[in-house]
């Protein structure tokens, strides 16, 4: 929840995506106050949805993934990550793979990794 929450104070839109159907319940309980999609099939297909809603192109994108079904949209987006525990398809299709496992701090690592680049992004244009 901190990474989301340091994230989101940035300014940054934060969604989520789940194959299974128990996570909405359980991210609510959280109180993210995100945009979610539980029990999700082909989140290739939501993921394009909410990049087009936002009008965003595909390098504008970050994904956070760690199944199987997240390898596509991993190879897809500007800048993708697994957790360290993430199954090996899933590693293999990211740029960035976190020390943390997944409900370890791998989303605010993710996260902090996020503004590591942006600062570079920022610190180069100001030069």
């Amino acid at each position: 929840a901190i990474g989301i929450s340091l994230l989101k104070k940035s300014g940054i839109e934060v969604r989520l995506i789940s194959e299974r159907s128990c996570s909405k319940q359980t991210l609510s309980s959280l109180k993210l106050d995100c945009k979610m999609e539980v029990s999700v099939s082909d989140k290739l297909a939501v993921v394009d949805e909410w990049r087009k809603e936002m009008g965003l192109c595909w390098k504008e994108v970050a994904y956070l993934g760690n199944e199987v079904s997240d390898e596509e949209c991993l190879k897809r987006v500007g800048l993708s990550s697994a957790p360290a525990d993430a199954c090996s398809t899933a590693q293999k299709a990211v740029g960035y793979i976190c020390k943390c496992n997944g409900g370890r701090g791998a989303i605010r690592e993710f996260a902090e990794h996020i503004f590591l680049l942006m600062e570079k992004v920022n610190n180069s244009c100001q030069k």
